[in-house]
């Protein structure tokens, strides 16, 4: 993280008192946190996201909108990583992450996240410890894969995402025959739909989709 500060600031050509300036932060502060001598706060990051989330173009023709820059030849942003999020056959414990990691810069975006799969209702599209990048949309088209999460106690669970025999109906089911839909009791949201997976097998495999991921495409 110390390099990946210290690339923002040159790729944005400021000095450490001008870059502190603009974050809020003292300039001794970046300067140890460029060498390595205290952590890059979280805190920090999210002023980097703030203030410099927008100083390149988008890659890909414009395709992909407010994504964290590519950093030298590292190509990499950073992504806020939200804890594993439950893929199994009951809504399971709200996501609780509160760190950010580097990641492809493809991936990186404001809104979106990243959280480890565990379970396997969406199985074989998605695999137990696969790791999942989300972007946040309450209303995704149907068939995709969402992450939901239940009005009463935030418990979340994934899914694929299907119109209903009413417009108003909408249902979530598991790709995995095996496992029922699950209880709708109380209510439910969608919080966010798939858009990219990381799978680290030998060789390692990404798939990324802006629009959103369905089961097919992992298949």
């Amino acid at each position: 993280m110390a390099r990946w500060l210290r690339k923002v600031r040159q790729q944005q050509d400021l000095q450490q008192d001008e870059f502190a300036t603009r974050l809020g932060v003292s300039r001794s502060l970046v300067g140890m946190m460029e060498s390595g001598d205290r952590n890059v706060t979280i805190d920090v990051v999210r002023k980097v996201q703030e203030n410099f989330i927008d100083c390149a173009e988008p890659p890909l023709g414009g395709e992909l909108r407010g994504f964290v820059p590519a950093i030298g030849a590292d190509r990499l942003g950073i992504i806020k990583y939200a804890g594993v999020v439950p893929c199994a056959s009951e809504w399971g414990d709200p996501l609780a992450g509160e760190e950010f990691r580097p990641i492809d810069y493809k991936f990186a975006a404001k809104n979106r996240f990243l959280c480890r799969v565990e379970g396997d209702s969406c199985s074989p599209a998605l695999l137990p410890n696969d790791l999942t990048v989300w972007e946040i949309d309450g209303g995704p088209p149907f068939g995709s894969l969402v992450l939901a999460q239940r009005e009463e106690d935030h418990c979340c669970t994934v899914k694929q995402y299907l119109e209903g025999d009413q417009p108003d109906r909408p249902f979530l089911k598991p790709v995995n025959p095996k496992y029922p839909a699950p209880k709708n009791d109380g209510g439910w949201r969608v919080v966010a739909r798939l858009v990219g997976v990381i799978r680290e097998d030998k060789p390692e495999r990404t798939w990324f989709w802006a629009p959103g991921i369905t089961p097919e495409m992992l298949l």
